[in-house]
């Protein structure tokens, strides 16, 4: 029909009914899952932005992020600088250090418990496992810098 859905003078000329669509049925992101590789936010297989646990999300910041790496922010991530400069029987200990200063706001919000820490320094390169329970969820976790 050229003016609309219905007869003529049987309906509103060229009135046209919007059809029923269902709307999206994901749920809002609580946090933006961040891949700190590619600095990209993921997305589903529907387009959808995928979620996670904002306390997460910064734990992965605070560790996964050298300190100074984004300029917007300075004082977020960890110092590897101190993990590179400290001796190689003393690497464990720095590295428990650096965790704990770079969850200082989590650690001090009560929002999450650093269980253990797995650090390597092999020729100047640093990795850092980070095992911690994430307290608003009752969730263990890991975060990483490798």
């Amino acid at each position: 029909m050229p003016l609309g859905d219905y007869e003529a003078g049987s309906g509103p000329a060229g009135f046209d009914p919007i059809a029923i669509s269902t709307r999206p049925t994901a749920a809002a992101p609580t946090a933006l899952l961040y891949d700190l590789e590619t600095r990209q936010t993921l997305l589903d297989s529907n387009g959808y932005a995928r979620s996670m646990d904002p306390v997460d999300q910064e734990v992965r910041f605070c560790i996964g992020v050298e300190l100074g790496a984004f300029p917007s922010s300075p004082t977020t991530g960890i110092d590897l600088g101190r993990l590179r400069r400290a001796r190689s029987e003393a690497v464990q200990q720095v590295a428990v250090d650096a965790v704990n200063v770079a969850l200082a706001g989590p650690l001090g919000r009560g929002d999450v418990r650093v269980d253990k820490v797995i650090s390597s320094n092999d020729n100047g390169r640093i990795m850092l496992w980070v095992y911690y329970t994430n307290l608003r969820t009752a969730k263990p976790m890991r975060a990483e810098n490798a």
